[in-house]
């Protein structure tokens, strides 16, 4: 079973990530949002967001969850 941790996407902000991060735990997904500060914070014009990962074994499902996500989130608009 393999362990490597495969991008699922970058979120906007910290806050944004954590939130993706609660909806995939909530569907048994573990994920790992990276918070570190990139040393090329601030120097590009446009943001780097935050990354989330999860397992590459659950990559497509994660995928699936997190499209479903951001189309809700859409609705809000």
């Amino acid at each position: 079973m393999s362990n490597e941790m495969v991008k699922l996407y970058d979120a906007e902000n910290g806050a944004e990530a954590e939130l993706i991060r609660e909806e995939l735990a909530a569907n048994d997904i573990r994920a790992f949002v990276d918070n570190m500060p990139s040393p090329l914070d601030g120097l590009t014009s446009m943001g780097q967001g935050t990354p989330i990962f999860v397992n590459a074994r659950d990559f497509d499902r994660a995928e699936a969850i997190l499209d479903e996500y951001l189309v809700g989130d859409e609705d809000e608009d």
